[in-house]
């Protein structure tokens, strides 16, 4: 069963893959199992994802983001849309 219908579940926390277990997120469980408990569920995961963004964003190095290749990266838009509109 879910989390909507009262009990925890969530791989991210019983078996942590890739980076999961550096991370602070609770499990969101609610209680009742109907559509508004299953509402609530989801609106807390969506904070609780973003809780888990923050603390990747937080962890990331400083310095450029872009790799200095053009073939993966736009050019400016000044190079690309020229000097002269008409």
């Amino acid at each position: 069963m879910p989390a909507g219908g009262g009990r925890p579940l969530d791989l991210r926390k019983d078996e942590p893959y890739l980076v999961y277990d550096r991370f602070d997120f609770d499990i969101p469980i609610g209680e009742a199992g109907d559509t508004c408990d299953r509402y609530m569920v989801r609106m807390e995961e969506m904070r609780q994802s973003l809780r888990i963004i923050e603390q990747a964003i937080a962890t990331l190095p400083g310095g450029p983001i872009n790799i200095d290749d053009p073939r993966f990266i736009l050019p400016p838009k000044s190079r690309s849309t020229g000097t002269s509109r008409r």
